[in-house]
């Protein structure tokens, strides 16, 4: 296999910012514990090959710079060396660039999954970086507040991690199919983020790769397939089809591959959340999953998926929606949090002449506010065009999926807020702004 291509492209050097950690899940006093660690290397996994992760990957530079975090930050990208010629977000901040595993080398199994560990494992051999830890999340979450691993109870011998309460193969057999019988009380539920020690990750990450193949091609171990098993061992993956790996075969793969590695889990419940279930009235999450869809007062959806043609190279100045301000919940400052921090990565991109030609409408593009501009109050019996008001929560969704120009009939009528037919506001912020 080809030795992966190391690129370090620097965007300066990371702020000092206050801290107030949790350990175990529970709150530390900020006085004794009030700064992170600039010990925390902060890595997640992308893929040059798809413009969604160009997206993702603004949003978590984005937030690693307002959350406060220290230490450094490194996307791990998935790229091949024909698709890297032709690659244009090299730049779009440290990135360290490894083989694409979608198409496993090692087995011939084809599944994105495998780029979690495979990245990982690259990095971990061949990067030269100095932190004594990593934290590892996905590129569809935002950093909120710092963290501080030590401080959560990281060190070597025991990674930090977040409960995952449908990783059920761990404790109802699954595990004993795959693991000799002195580490399966070591798999643990976990999942979502890990905070490792540096030598226990180059450890863990080539297991965690070996068992997501394993997980995968091997069906038969929770899988009652002519009869290979008594009976059928659930996974947690309620959708998956008789005989099929669940779509959760790369989480078991980090399972079983720590265990037999040896490690320890702190197992922590509340570092990570998606937004819609944030409750806490309190400082909440230290990151943000936006894996599922949300809505705000009704009257705002907002689903990643629907933004899969969102191309920020096209350099149209394409925003989300400003969110409404909502009632004041947690959810919703949850939800407002990471819409917000996703258009202001857009913003700095649009307005960067490495990306965006001075002349485009992207670089002259105004930022979009943080909220929805308020709407005039729409008389009795008055149509949504009318009233120059959405009709539907998806408006902004179908917006940004070129609905506007595609299905210009219905998209005017029900959505004519979202389309820019309004004063007050647009879903497509292009060169003449608000």
């Amino acid at each position: 296999m080809t030795v992966p291509l190391v690129i370090f492209a620097v965007l300066g050097s990371a702020q000092d910012y206050l801290l107030g950690p949790t350990s175990h899940g529970q709150q530390i006093d900020d006085e004794a514990h009030g700064r992170g660690s600039r010990n925390l290397h902060t890595v997640f996994t992308s893929e040059c090959n798809n413009k969604q992760f160009d997206w993702f990957t603004a949003g978590v530079y984005e937030s690693f710079r307002v959350s406060g975090m220290r230490g450094s930050i490194t996307r791990l990208l998935a790229c091949s060396q024909e698709d890297l010629k032709k690659y244009k977000g090299l730049d779009l901040g440290p990135t360290f660039v490894h083989p694409n595993y979608r198409h496993n080398p090692l087995n011939n199994d084809t599944s994105a999954s495998y780029n979690k560990p495979a990245s990982v494992m690259h990095f971990s051999r061949e990067a030269n970086f100095s932190e004594e830890f990593v934290l590892f999340i996905d590129a569809d979450m935002v950093l909120r507040r710092p963290i501080d691993p030590v401080a959560l109870g990281a060190r070597k011998g025991v990674v930090v991690s977040e409960y995952v309460p449908y990783m059920i193969g761990t404790s109802n057999g699954m595990a004993a199919e795959f693991l000799p019988a002195e580490a399966v009380p070591r798999a643990k539920p976990v999942g979502w983020y890990h905070i490792f020690h540096r030598d226990d990750l180059k450890r863990i990450a080539p297991l965690w790769l070996e068992y997501c193949g394993r997980v995968r091609l091997e069906p038969q171990r929770y899988w009652s397939i002519n009869g290979s098993i008594p009976h059928n061992i659930p996974t947690g993956d309620v959708y998956v089809e008789f005989g099929k790996a669940p779509w959760i075969s790369e989480m078991y793969g980090y399972a079983f591959g720590a265990a037999l590695a040896g490690v320890e889990h702190i197992i922590t419940q509340g570092i990570v959340r998606y937004p819609g279930e944030v409750q806490d009235s309190g400082q909440g999450p230290r990151i943000l999953h936006y894996g599922i869809d949300f809505t705000i007062d009704s009257s705002y959806n907002w689903n990643k998926m629907s933004y899969q043609k969102l191309d920020l190279f096209s350099c149209k100045g394409l925003f989300f929606g400003p969110p409404p301000a909502g009632n004041g919940l947690p959810r919703h400052e949850a939800m407002r949090y990471v819409v917000n921090t996703l258009n202001a990565g857009f913003c700095k991109f649009y307005h960067s002449s490495a990306h965006c030609a001075p002349g485009s409408a992207a670089a002259a593009v105004a930022c979009p506010p943080t909220t929805r501009p308020s709407e005039a109050p729409c008389p009795e019996g008055a149509s949504a065009a009318a009233c120059c008001k959405d009709s539907q929560p998806m408006c902004w969704q179908w917006a940004l999926d070129e609905q506007c120009e595609l299905n210009q009939g219905f998209m005017n009528g029900a959505c004519p807020l979202a389309c820019g037919r309004c004063a007050a506001t647009r879903a497509v912020m292009a060169s003449d702004g608000l």
